[in-house]
């Protein structure tokens, strides 16, 4: 293994270590296969009462957040690769599948504030968030509360998913505007 790779995996064993001692039974690594790569400067938060779990082989590179408030579980599947400036904010429950692959800036957040004529208010709503294995949420891209994402999605630069998808392979392109059958996308 070349020098490089081998203190950038050295710190990262370290990161994983020093989190896990500083969050006890609130952060679940799975054992066995490849080791959890944690980036320089990513945050995980996980309050008392909160659970998260993270799967073989996952990789979080720099600078993301990954919080779950008291009460709430994330569970991050197998070899699911986040990017940089990632941020997932679990208030009830966000399950991410195996081999999901989450683009830079990307934010997954289980709740909204609650908004009425006298504006808004320190009130959550919240409902869980689901997205199924080998997807891909590309740069920007914005995850709400309550959303499905079925098995095999790609969600595009930009889009907003502010509603589930269906079981068919789809593509969405541009600010969530428009779906379209894979086999029309041109990559």
């Amino acid at each position: 293994m070349p020098l490089g790779k081998l203190i950038k995996w050295g710190t990262s064993s370290l990161r994983v270590a020093a989190a896990k001692l500083r969050l006890g039974s609130r952060l679940r690594l799975h054992r066995g296969g490849k080791p959890v790569y944690l980036g320089h400067g990513v945050r995980l938060m996980v309050q008392p009462g909160g659970r998260m779990e993270l799967g073989a082989g996952v990789y979080i590179d720099d600078s993301s957040r990954l919080q779950v408030n008291s009460g709430a579980t994330m569970r991050v599947g197998d070899y699911v690769y986040m990017n940089t400036n990632v941020c997932v904010v679990a208030v009830k429950c966000i399950e991410i599948g195996s081999h999901a692959m989450v683009d830079p800036n990307v934010c997954i957040d289980d709740h909204d504030h609650m908004f009425d004529t006298d504006g808004v208010h320190s009130e959550l709503k919240t409902a869980p968030i689901h997205i199924g294995e080998r997807c891909w949420l590309g740069s920007n891209a914005s995850v709400t509360r309550g959303i499905t994402v079925a098995n095999r999605i790609i969600a595009g630069v930009e889009s907003s998913r502010t509603r589930s998808s269906s079981q068919e392979p789809m593509l969405a392109i541009r600010r969530g505007s428009y779906m379209l059958p894979p086999r029309w996308a041109v990559v």
